[in-house]
């Protein structure tokens, strides 16, 4: 039985965990790797900071999300299916790692987050 997310050792062991998972799909890791160039060194801590504050009410992540995927758009089309299958990943790999009242409520803030992603980026196909 896994436990449930706890502090933020847990939260980089899940970001790094999903990203780790993600780029193993080809089309996210082209979008990731090829279009954005994500420099991993940089974003995972920013992440951390993201779903720390998220899912454990920390309150370090200064951002602007909706920002970060309109720059993501002036590269590449994003699709509803590149959302599905980021939402589909993430909670593959809550469900691997943890259990528990947080990861319930992450798995709920994730596909919320999904949704309202895709609704203020107009995304329809």
């Amino acid at each position: 039985m896994n436990r449930d997310i706890e502090n933020l050792d847990d939260i980089t062991l899940l970001v790094k965990t999903f990203y780790d998972e993600l780029c193993k799909n080809p089309v996210m890791d082209h979008l990731y790797n090829k279009v954005m160039k994500i420099d991993w060194e940089e974003h995972i801590p920013i992440m951390v900071h993201f779903w720390g504050s998220l899912v454990l009410r920390s309150g370090s992540y200064r951002g602007d999300i909706i920002g970060h995927h309109h720059h993501v758009i002036d590269k590449i089309p994003l699709t509803l299916s590149m959302f599905e299958q980021w939402e589909h990943c993430f909670i593959e790999t809550l469900d691997s790692l943890f259990q528990g009242t947080n990861t319930e409520k992450t798995k709920k803030r994730v596909t919320a987050m999904t949704k309202s992603l895709v609704t203020k980026l107009n995304i329809n196909s």
